[in-house]
């Protein structure tokens, strides 16, 4: 740059698209009628830590043939057709598009002390779009399709100097607004409700959160 000021100008874009999925299926296998779990055993595990330097420990305990009680699950007319988890459902996406300026800088103040350094501005824009697994009003049907959509911008200035005071001191400072995102698992729409005790509890993420912006200085 022709500036007895500015020596350099940069300027860029971005773009990112990150995306976190999570599906858990499961089929849970109760007591049934007229069954005990002491049918299916057919092994036990003892002799820990044999062959090792460790102390053999004295816990023994018994092995179950789930495959032989998947079976006679079936057999009694379970139900074990895997079904989603809503409190482990959910995919979000986060697009972030952001563009910054930074203006480099040297001079000399106060008669001969050199002054270098640089400020700008990054702007970012970040659309969200949440979906997960949540449950119906009356708390016994799940919805696949719940998606939840959120969407923030922030201009993020930032400056820094250094001032030599002599040849072997140097002043430093700078000021900037900076941004924390939430993480990806913390957006999602999963919603589960459930009653213990007559209390109900409802568990999901949020996507609506906004990130954390704080002003720093040094």
């Amino acid at each position: 740059l022709d500036s007895e000021f500015l020596s350099s100008v940069q300027f860029g874009a971005m773009f990112k698209d990150q995306n976190k999925t999570r599906i858990k299926n499961e089929a849970v296998v109760k007591k049934f009628a007229g069954r005990s779990l002491n049918e299916f055993f057919n092994d036990s595990v003892s002799d820990l830590f044999a062959g090792s330097d460790a102390e053999q420990s004295s816990l023994a305990w018994s092995k179950t043939d789930l495959f032989a009680l998947r079976d006679a699950a079936v057999d009694g007319g379970e139900d074990l057709t895997p079904k989603p988890v809503a409190d482990f459902a959910y995919d979000v996406t986060e697009k972030t598009q952001a563009a910054y300026v930074r203006f480099d800088y040297a001079t000399q103040v106060f008669g001969d002390m050199p002054l270098r350094g640089n400020f700008g501005a990054r702007y970012v824009e970040t659309d969200v779009e949440s979906k997960g697994m949540g449950l119906d009003a009356d708390e016994s049907t799940l919805v696949v399709d719940r998606t939840v959509e959120n969407d923030y911008s922030d201009l993020l200035p930032s400056v820094n100097f250094a001032l030599g005071l002599s040849d072997d001191l140097v002043l430093r400072g700078a000021v900037a607004k900076v941004m924390s995102r939430p993480a990806l698992s913390d957006l999602s729409a999963h919603r589960a409700i459930s009653e213990v005790d007559g209390v109900i509890k409802i568990r999901g993420g949020n996507p609506e959160l906004d990130p954390y912006l704080s002003l720093i200085h040094i």
